[in-house]
């Protein structure tokens, strides 16, 4: 199974691990995207799982999906191509984990938290952050190597909690907004260009 075009009215997905799948259309409907769906304690009826489809390189997101829950895109290693939607409020935790082909996210203004570790050892480039963003979590960025711009559009935000971008070697330059209050510890740990 390499590609999956579901029709709209499909409400729950379990496509964890498939090895072989390298796209799919996400039907417009479904809320969550989230790891360990059998585990989700029904909290949202409407919920697909990829995590772990080592193969899967585009995903497309209707703007039903509000969250992209834990671990929803642990590592999908060979993703490059994800569509956020235009109504996306929450990155949960761990994301998109080991997804080291990941380059390039367009973050759409309507995001206002990003949690732990959301793109850890990403190989993201550049990001621009959105303007409504309210929490970047501990270590939302860590590991990410190939990070060399970060360009804050936010005006809510006042924290940057600790290890936002540790260990992100190429990057060079940063300003923060006037907003910050707090910025945590080890924030730009092992940032060594």
């Amino acid at each position: 199974l390499k590609s999956v075009d579901l029709p709209n009215g499909v409400e729950r997905v379990i496509m964890h691990k498939c090895k072989s799948l390298t796209t799919i259309d996400v039907p417009d409907g479904i809320e969550l995207v989230y790891s360990n769906v059998l585990t989700s304690n029904n909290r949202f009826e409407k919920l697909i799982d990829l995590s772990e489809c080592t193969s899967l390189i585009t995903v497309n997101l209707p703007n039903s999906v509000k969250e992209i829950g834990e671990s929803a895109f642990y590592n999908c290693v060979s993703l490059k191509n994800v569509s956020l939607p235009n109504e996306l409020e929450i990155i949960g935790s761990g994301a998109f984990v080991g997804c080291s082909s990941l380059t390039d996210m367009e973050f759409p203004n309507s995001i206002t938290e990003i949690h732990d570790s959301a793109f850890a050892e990403t190989s993201l480039i550049s990001i621009v952050l959105p303007e409504n963003l309210t929490y970047l979590r501990f270590g939302a960025f860590v590991g990410c190597k190939n990070l060399s711009s970060v360009t804050f559009n936010c005006t809510a935000l006042e924290c940057i909690e600790y290890c936002v971008f540790g260990a992100c070697n190429s990057l060079t330059t940063i300003v923060l907004p006037d907003g910050v209050r707090s910025l945590g510890e080890l924030a730009f740990h092992h940032c060594t260009s």
